[in-house]
């Protein structure tokens, strides 16, 4: 799993942001709200849930732990899904 990700925000895409570590690897994420606004090139931390799918692996970003624990809870609701 990928429960975190720190490194610079380089490019937001909507409410998708591509995240470079210092390694060079970079990551697209589903951005919180509260980073849409987010300086480019700034620094970020982003706690992360990877969603893996038959089809795709989607990593939805919080702004802290709180929050993904929420979203992880809600996902435990049936009929509830990580874009509802």
């Amino acid at each position: 799993m990928i429960g975190r990700i720190k490194g610079k925000l380089v490019e937001i895409n909507g409410n998708i942001g591509l995240v470079e570590t210092s390694s060079g690897l970079s990551y697209e994420v589903f951005l919180p709200p509260a980073l849409y606004a987010h300086p480019l090139n700034a620094a970020v931390e982003i706690e992360t849930h990877l969603q893996v799918r038959d089809d795709a692996h989607i990593l939805f970003g919080f702004k802290d732990k709180k929050d993904k624990e929420l979203f992880k809870l809600l996902l435990s609701v049936s009929g509830v899904g990580p874009k509802t």
